[in-house]
Order: structure tokens, then C-alpha cells, then sequence
């Protein structure tokens, strides 16, 4: 413990903080009688920064990376040329036209796609803009992906209101979540802080498919999902959002960006979420969803200064009290025998970057991220009075350090580091479990560039980790583009995960089976729990097009993950009671997905996508079986309008195949399900407005067909009874849901 404090001081006194990246570098041409030639002493500048730098004799500029956005050039006479960074990207050229001078032979073709594959990547990353996440009615990260095909976003229970995402057949834990590269939602938060992410604030998501970057973890069984949060440097001065909708959800959401001189700048972001009515379209005696209030508060703090050092670091304090269960709870005076739902949480959270860009070599730098998270968390599910069913309280910190290079040319890229994780639990179910998990870990990841053709990404990480001992986890990246347009890429690698039995099945708390828990050693997590090992191997193949003056792209994909130890969550052994133990056989996913973009016509775009998975697990009870609450086949399609006069219309439609579904067939008669679910379809519109780019009003319709799983609740006309059961949910709960809201910004 003493070696851990020496270890906290030492990373605390550095001004600890994340990637340092590579300078981002191009050139400016202007355009003069159809020629283009290098121009000196533009000014080059990131928008909404005061610094910027100026094109040397032949053109080129060199200017310091920062998080993802707009890159602008600019001379005196022409036309500013602005262009979005993605990020990653290290190359940008401009063109800059002359004022006043009319170009008749000029078509202007590109443009920033709301949601696109990021083409230069060595692995299957798509960028999801705020563009896209404005398409639908995004409420916190969970709600973020309903005009992304991968992924699904189901909830976890009838109960809570809690949704969980799904990658690559795989439930939300399995994939790493980071904010800036820097990864959160771990342990208690697993599941639950995905709803503690509003959409509003994000400005960006990297949604990666397999296993990511050694410098990031050894976790990433199923993908990471990196997301930017809107920048004290922002271009706006004010955005407010406000959200409601016919269930009596109420959403609030202020971001104020304030800019305290050339190289520092902070922000204030608040976000209050209410439900204010206790909707029960289905009638069965319970709220769909929860009532009370979600509150968060953040503040960031971010330093650019000229000398090559880059910082950031931000708080956060979050706020959930929040009650769900039998409607008559919220009415009778004898609602202390009825049965309720109580979700209580508090986090607290900080983080902080520094990075540096030594300046002889644009291309060597050194970063360092740190992070500390608390959390407290109480559940209660069942009486009113009774105390609470799972308690947990979290300590964690992370330290990340990174160092880059060249080896003689760009071609040959280097990046090498070390990694501190130690998290803290304590948690109650029944009994107490604690555990302390310390885990220092080294890195190394080798880049090859052949012109733009080949990328080739190795690397291998070696952890020592105090409960499970020393693991090696090697990955392998290779993009190859051997004509235009057609890119090859193909990634595989190793992943491990320590499972949270109790975070990450939260929702099987609502009901009344029993859970029964392999313990057959003392020393590991849960007394018997072994870490979860994978293998994720993917192809895919992706040809970008242009038809008709209107772009296009075709993609597809195969991802295969194996595993050789998991934690099995058995439904099938007993109707009354969930088993949990560690595999004992085979366990596989095979996800296949094929996805269309096209422009159709002019502001008019298409998405069409279908996506196949097939999920197996060896169980104990039933043998080598398909996973409960898995649709093995689901069709997409999304489409988008704009009008000249800034109309925008949306409507995004899925339709999902038949499930498995855990046996009920000792329940008494009325208490019995299919062995499987219905297919069935859902719709989404949205319409919006737009006024001169300040003011966003939108209206639309969730599940427009009203479709909802009938009866979703087992036993909900007797919720004490053994066969109770909330956490059989495979479809919609709620039905057609309309709402209404507003996006206003001051720039």
C-alpha cells in the first residue's frame, strides 16, 4: 500500500495527461487561372483558437494537433478554405480561391458526412458526428446509436429504464469506453454510466469494431467506443438544449464555453433530467419508466500554449435519485408493502492530459493521462422499507504514459509506454465482496507506412496483475488499399476483462430468481470468478464510389470472437434462480454485416444496412446453445432530407428477427413464454428546423407502430411470488412516444 501512495504522489506531481500527438502538417495552393501553386504566409488556425502559424516559402505549415475539428486557412484576397480534422489525421492540404473571381468550371463535391468510415484508419473505425447524433432523440450514450447499425440498444429490465448496448453480438461491457482516449465505465459503471453521458454534450464518437490499440488496455473484447466531449475552445459562446416528451421525460442541457486568454480556455456544462409522469401503456400495475432526477455537473479546463505543451483536465460530479416499481406505490398510503424500485448513485470524477511535442521533431512527443473515479451506488428492489438489495462503493485510478518517434523516416513509427490501474470495490449482495485489483502493465506498438497503400500496426502489452498473474495480449492492424477506392482490412488480437458479476447484470435484480454463483476459490473476485479471455479476429472490405456527381460507399464486414474463459449466465438450469460459472466449452460470435450508403439525389441520403449474428455458449444445463435475447437477424434502414431552406427530415426503420428465450415452462400456465420472440419492426421520424444556424426546434415520433413486447413483466399481478420476474425483456417497452425540442446556440 505504502509503494501505491509513493506511486499516486508521483503521478499526481507530474501534470498528468493524455496523447501527445503529431503536429498536423499540409500545404496551401491557390487557385489563379486554373493553376495551383504553393502559397507563402497564409495564416493557418484552428477555430475558435487565437494562435496560429504561417506557411513557410513553399507553402507548408506544421501546426499542433488538438482534439478533432475545424481547421481553417486564410489570405488576404482569397477565400478562406476551412476543412474538418478528423482525429488521427496527420496530413491536410488547402486551396484557396480568390475573392470576387468567378469559377464556372469549379463543382464543389465533398462534404463532412454525418457518419462515415474514417478511410485512413488502420482498423474499422467509424467517426459519428454531431450531426448524426442529432438525427434522433439522443439522451445520454446509450440512446446515441439508433442511426448506427451495429449496434443495439436494448434495456436491461422492465423496471429501471437502464439500456445496455450491444457490439458484435456482445453486451455492453465487453467493449472499452473512453473519454478522449482515456478510459472511464469500469467496474460499478459498466453498464449504468453509459446513462450518465449526455448526448448533448458530445461532440464526437469513434466507434472502433474489434480489439483497439495495446496503448489504450487489454480489455476491448468486442470494440471501444472513444468519446469527444464539446471543448472549452468551442466555437460557440452558449449552447442550450431542452427536451420533452410525452412520458414526462424532461431533459436540460447548458454547455458555456469561456474563453480566458490566447492559450486557456474552460467550460461549465449542466445537465438536469426529470421524469415528472408515471406512464403505464401497458396497464400491468407498473411505471415504464422510473420517476425522479438525474443532475450533472462538469467543468474542463484546457491550456494551448505555443511552446509545444498541450493540457487538459476537468471534474465531474453526477447525481441520480430515481424510483420505479408498482403505480399504486406512488398513490396508496400503504405503499411500504408494495413493491418498488430505488436507484441511488453518486460519482464523482477527474482527469487530466498533458502532452508535449519535442521541437526538433514534430514527430516525437510524450503524453500522460490520469484519472481518478468515486462511486456509490444503492439498489433496492422489492419492499420500500427493506434495505437495499445491492450496495456498492468504487475507488479507482488510472496512469497512462506514452512516448513516440520515428525510426529514420515516417514510414517507420514507434510508440512505447506504461500503464497503472488500481480500482477498489465493495460491494453487498446477500454478503459482502471486496476486491482490489492492482495491475501495472508496459507496452510497445510498431506502425508501417507504405505510401498510402499499406498500414501495418503491431503491438503487444504485458500486464501483472495481482489476482490473475501475468498476461501477454499481441495485436495485429493491417489496412491495405491496393487500388482507389478499395480498402482491405483485417485486425486480430487478444483481450482480457475482470467481470463485475453484479454491475454488469444489474437488471436481473428485478426479479425474484435466485442467483447462484460458482465459489470454489477463496482468492479470486466473487470466490471463484476467473478473468474473461477472448480472441477477435475481422475482414472487411470497403469500396467508396461516385455515381452521378453523388457519392456512395459499400461495406462489408466479418468479425469472429472466441473465447476460452467467460462468465456464463445461465437462465436455463431453473426458472427460479440464475447460474452463474465460468465456461466450461465453447463460446463464439460470428457477426457478419453488410452495409450501402448512397446519395440518392441531391441532400437526400440513404443508409441500408442488414447484419447477421450468430451467438453460442456452452451452458451446463443445455449444452452448446444459442444466447438468450439475440436477434440473429436485423434489416436497416435510415434516410435523410435537407431543403434548401434548412428543413430536415429523418426517418430510420429497423426490423429484427426472431430470439431465444430462457425456458419458462415450470411456471404455472399463466406465467409461461414462448421459447422464442416474434419478429417485428420499429420506426423512428424526426422533422426539424433550422434558423441561421443559432436556433435547431425538432419534432418527432419514437416507435411510431406502436409496437411493444406484450407483457414484459412475469407475475406482475403478484410481485412477491417466486416467479416475479422484470429481466425478460426483448422488445420495445414503451410505445409510441412523441417529443419535442430545442437546440439553441450563441456563436
Amino acid at each position: 500500500m505504502k509503494n501505491l501512495w509513493i506511486f499516486c504522489g508521483l503521478a499526481f506531481a507530474l501534470p498528468l495527461l493524455g496523447y501527445a500527438q503529431k503536429n498536423v502538417s499540409g500545404t496551401v495552393y491557390s487557385l489563379l487561372d486554373g493553376k495551383t501553386e504553393p502559397l507563402p504566409g497564409a495564416i493557418v488556425s484552428w477555430q475558435g483558437a487565437a494562435n496560429h502559424v504561417t506557411t513557410a516559402n513553399d507553402g507548408t505549415f506544421s501546426i499542433a494537433y488538438r482534439n478533432e475539428g475545424f481547421l481553417i486557412a486564410a489570405f488576404a484576397g482569397f477565400k478562406p478554405d476551412t476543412q474538418f480534422v478528423e482525429s488521427g489525421t496527420s496530413q491536410v492540404n488547402f486551396t484557396l480561391i480568390p475573392k470576387h473571381v468567378k469559377l464556372a468550371e469549379v463543382v464543389v463535391r465533398d462534404k463532412q458526412q454525418a457518419s462515415a468510415l474514417k478511410q485512413r484508419d488502420v482498423g474499422v473505425t467509424q467517426l459519428i458526428t454531431s450531426r448524426e447524433l442529432t438525427k434522433a432523440a439522443c439522451c445520454n450514450l446509450s440512446e446515441s446509436f439508433e442511426t448506427n447499425p451495429a449496434i443495439d440498444a436494448n434495456f436491461t429490465d422492465a423496471i429501471t429504464g437502464t439500456r445496455q448496448i450491444r457490439l458484435l453480438g456482445l453486451d455492453g461491457p465487453y467493449s472499452l469506453y473512453t473519454r478522449g482516449n482515456i478510459p472511464t465505465m469500469w467496474g460499478l459503471a459498466s453498464v449504468l454510466g453509459l446513462q450518465l453521458i449526455p448526448g448533448s454534450w458530445i461532440q464526437s464518437i469513434q466507434l472502433t469494431k474489434g480489439s483497439g490499440s495495446v496503448m489504450n488496455s487489454y480489455e476491448s473484447i468486442s470494440g471501444q467506443v472513444n468519446y469527444e466531449l464539446r471543448q472549452p475552445d468551442a466555437r460557440e459562446k452558449l449552447y442550450l438544449q431542452l427536451y420533452a416528451n410525452a412520458g414526462g421525460r424532461l431533459e436540460q442541457s447548458v454547455v458555456y464555453p469561456i474563453k480566458l486568454s490566447d492559450t486557456w480556455s474552460t467550460n461549465v456544462m449542466l445537465y438536469g433530467r426529470q421524469q415528472v409522469s408515471r406512464p403505464d401503456f401497458n396497464a400491468d400495475g407498473f411505471v415504464d419508466m422510473p420517476q425522479g432526477g438525474l443532475y450533472i455537473f462538469q467543468n474542463t479546463w484546457k491550456h494551448q500554449g505555443l511552446s509545444g505543451w498541450e493540457t487538459q483536465f476537468g471534474v465531474k460530479y453526477v447525481n441520480q435519485d430515481q424510483q420505479g416499481g408498482q403505480v399504486a406505490a406512488f398513490l396508496a398510503e400503504a405503499k411500504d408493502s408494495l413493491w418498488v424500485a430505488k436507484m441511488q448513485t453518486k460519482r464523482f470524477e477527474y482527469w487530466h492530459k498533458l502532452g508535449y511535442v519535442f521541437p526538433k521533431s514534430n514527430m516525437r512527443s510524450i503524453g500522460f493521462q490520469w484519472a481518478f473515479n468515486w462511486h456509490d451506488q444503492r439498489n433496492t428492489f422489492g419492499l420500500a422499507q427493506a434495505n437495499p438489495t445491492f450496495t456498492g462503493q468504487e475507488n479507482d485510478f488510472y496512469f497512462n504514459v506514452i512516448f513516440q518517434d520515428i525510426i529514420k523516416t515516417t514510414d517507420h513509427q514507434y510508440k512505447i509506454g506504461a500503464t497503472y490501474k488500481f480500482q477498489n470495490m465493495d460491494e453487498r449482495f446477500d454478503q459482502q465482496y471486496r476486491r482490489r485489483e492492482q495491475i501495472p502493465g508496459i507496452f510497445g506498438e510498431y506502425t508501417y507506412l507504405f505510401l498510402d497503400q499499406l498500414s501495418v500496426v503491431t503491438g503487444m502489452r504485458v500486464d501483472f496483475h495481482n489476482l490473475y498473474g501475468t498476461f501477454f495480449t499481441p495485436r495485429l492492424h493491417v489496412r491495405y488499399a491496393p487500388f482507389k477506392h478499395h480498402t482491405f482490412r483485417f485486425n486480430v488480437g487478444k483481450a482480457y476483462r475482470t467481470p463485475n458479476l453484479f454491475a454488469d447484470h444489474l437488471g436481473l435484480m428485478a426479479s425474484n430468481r435466485m442467483w447462484a454463483m460458482q465459489q470454489d476459490d477463496a482468492d479470486l473476485p466473487y470466490a471463484g470468478i476467473k478473468q474473461e479471455e477472448s480472441i477477435n479476429a475481422g475482414l472487411s472490405y470497403a469500396y467508396s464510389f461516385e455515381w452521378d456527381y453523388r457519392p456512395g460507399a459499400f461495406r462489408a464486414e466479418y468479425f469472429y470472437t472466441t473465447f476460452q474463459n467467460q462468465l456464463v449466465k445461465d437462465w436455463d438450469a431453473s426458472v427460479r434462480q440464475i447460474n452463474f460459472y465460468n465456461l466450461s466449452g465453447e463460446s463464439f460470435v460470428h457477426n457478419l454485416q453488410f452495409q450501402f450508403d448512397y446519395e440518392i439525389v441531391q441532400r437526400l441520403n440513404a443508409r441500408v444496412a442488414y447484419r447477421y449474428v450468430d451467438a453460442r455458449t456452452t451452458y451446463n444445463s443445455i449444452g452448446l446453445a444459442q444466447q438468450p435475447f439475440i436477434a440473429t437477424h436485423r434489416a436497416f434502414i435510415n434516410a435523410d432530407y435537407q431543403t434548401r431552406n434548412a428543413w430536415k427530415f429523418d426517418i430510420t426503420a429497423n426490423a429484427f428477427g426472431k430470439q431465444r428465450l430462457p425456458t419458462t415452462r415450470e411456471n404455472p400456465t399463466a406465467y409461461q413464454r414462448a421459447d422464442e420472440s416474434p419478429a417485428y419492426a420499429t420506426m423512428h421520424l424526426q422533422i426539424s428546423k433550422v434558423f441561421r444556424e443559432v436556433l435547431d426546434l425538432h419534432i418527432g415520433v419514437e416507435n411510431v407502430f406502436d409496437y411493444r413486447q406484450p407483457n414484459p413483466i412475469v407475475a406482475a399481478d403478484d410481485p412477491f411470488a417466486p416467479q416475479f420476474d422484470a429481466s425478460m425483456v426483448w422488445g420495445p417497452i414503451m410505445g409510441r412516444v412523441i417529443y419535442v425540442g430545442a437546440r439553441f446556440s450563441v456563436l
